[in-house]
């Protein structure tokens, strides 16, 4: 008796991974774990060639039965991640203005709240959370003051965000300090880009991004990372 194979059209990426190639590897974040893990070798080889629309019927089951691929039916859509420019510049390579105390104290409170988040909720659901606040306060001000990186009030956010790190412990915390970052800057009326990136030797890094502009780490740091989400 035989079987029908699903047809390559029906067949993705399992929409819980992201995933970017480095050194001819596939590193890959599973949202609904939040664990990182890679393939290489024959897997990556198997990967390249699905991606590539040249898999082999056993290509195909081998994906399958690793849970790396499956039929559109049963896919379920987490997040919708963004097209990040490359980054070209750091607004944190720029002269600063002095640090506002307020920006500084909502920094720090949201860095702290992002703790409690990422302790209590599951990491897909936080970044849902932070894919879908759009209240109508924040288009209107982006409407209003272009929101792009030359705007007047995105400097003195820098300011204040770097500053912040000798308030608040910054060591291993930049996804706290990232969505402290990206909370605020949409609150002003900024359109920011939450970039996770890795690397190897394994590690990974997350930063923040107005247009190409990165504002939260220097561009020598973040250019060490290759992205593997944007939000």
């Amino acid at each position: 008796m035989t079987h029908d194979r699903p047809s390559m059209n029906s067949i993705i990426v399992r929409l819980e991974l992201q995933f970017c190639q480095i050194d001819g590897c596939y590193v890959f974040l599973d949202l609904n774990t939040q664990r990182y893990f890679l393939i290489a070798n024959d897997a990556a080889a198997r990967f390249r060639r699905y991606l590539n629309g040249a898999s082999t019927g056993d290509d195909i089951e081998w994906l399958i039965g690793n849970r790396l691929i499956c039929p559109t039916e049963e896919a379920s859509q987490i997040i919708r991640p963004s097209v990040v420019a490359p980054a070209a510049e750091s607004m944190m390579d720029r002269p600063l203005p002095r640090a506002d105390a307020l920006f500084v104290l909502q920094i720090i409170l949201g860095q702290r709240a992002a703790r409690r988040q990422l302790r209590r909720l599951p990491f897909k659901m936080i970044l849902q959370n932070l894919c879908d606040r759009k209240d109508v306060a924040t288009k209107a001000t982006r409407r209003a003051r272009g929101a792009d990186a030359s705007a007047p009030n995105l400097l003195p956010i820098v300011a204040a965000f770097r500053a912040s790190e000798r308030i608040s412990n910054s060591i291993d915390q930049c996804l706290p300090r990232g969505i402290a970052l990206f909370t605020l800057l949409r609150r002003y009326g900024f359109a920011p880009n939450m970039v996770i990136g890795v690397t190897l030797p394994f590690a990974a890094h997350c930063w923040i991004q107005v247009g190409d502009h990165v504002v939260s780490d220097s561009l020598d740091r973040v250019r060490s990372f290759k992205p593997i989400l944007a939000l």
